[in-house]
């Protein structure tokens, strides 16, 4: 799965160089910033206001920084057709999984 991310490294890498050339640095890092506080703004209010739930960032901060973006290039590479029997495991095991976190709340 390493060579699947590779592209997503050097868009991102591609970017911020492109952004360092044509932009003050005080521009990016304002924009860079902003963005960034919008998204966990939003992300918190998703979670706290429609879930009902906390985020996982404050079970772990491993999951969220490092795993979240994973579970994204995942997701992409499972709607493009990779790794089709794959996927079925992971959802088969994710809807149990999901069943019985059900079941233990409701008792």
């Amino acid at each position: 799965m390493g060579l699947l991310s590779l592209p997503f490294i050097v868009i991102t890498y591609l970017s911020a160089l492109y952004l360092e050339i044509n932009y003050s640095m005080f521009r990016v890092l304002f924009y860079a910033i902003s963005v960034n506080l919008g998204a966990w703004m939003f992300q918190f209010v998703g979670h706290f206001v429609f879930e009902k739930n906390s985020p996982a960032v404050f079970d772990n901060l491993v999951q969220p920084l490092v795993l979240a973006p994973y579970f994204v290039l995942f997701e992409l590479v499972f709607m493009l057709g990779y790794e089709q029997e794959l996927e079925k495991r992971v959802n088969e095991k994710g809807k149990l999984l999901r069943r019985l976190l059900d079941h233990s709340v409701d008792q």
